[in-house]
């Protein structure tokens, strides 16, 4: 099915992309994942050895991070290039814009990314 489409899609558009012809004129965003600061812990993997509890002291009480600190971006590729051109939107900036801090972007915010932020880099690009 995928042949087919994109054999339909190159004889429609043309074989070269244009920047005047509808595939010179995509861009292509998301959001990545949460990228993680610090590597996730397995707890299978501590294992700690002695003849008993008391032996092994303070190794039993470790403290482990159950949520790591991590970090959300936005980005487009294009025929032009990168959207913003020099580096993604950090998601923890944009939320630090507004009132209260959140933690999380809502719709509001998304709006307000796409009219202030990419509309601008998008435009900057074509």
């Amino acid at each position: 099915k995928r042949l087919v489409f994109a054999t339909e899609m190159l004889n429609k558009w043309g074989h070269t992309v244009k920047a005047d012809r509808m595939w010179g004129r995509l861009v292509n965003s998301d959001f990545s994942a949460k990228i993680r600061i610090f590597s996730a812990t397995n707890t299978k993997n501590n294992i700690v050895w002695s003849s008993s509890r008391s032996d092994a002291g303070d190794l039993l009480e470790a403290n482990q991070e159950k949520f790591s600190a991590g970090e959300m971006i936005w980005g487009a590729v294009s025929y032009r290039g990168l959207i913003p051109k020099k580096s993604p939107i950090f998601v923890s900036d944009l939320c630090m814009e507004y009132e209260g801090n959140p933690k999380n972007m809502n719709s509001n915010m998304y709006c307000d990314m796409i009219k202030e932020k990419v509309g601008p880099a998008v435009l900057d690009v074509y």
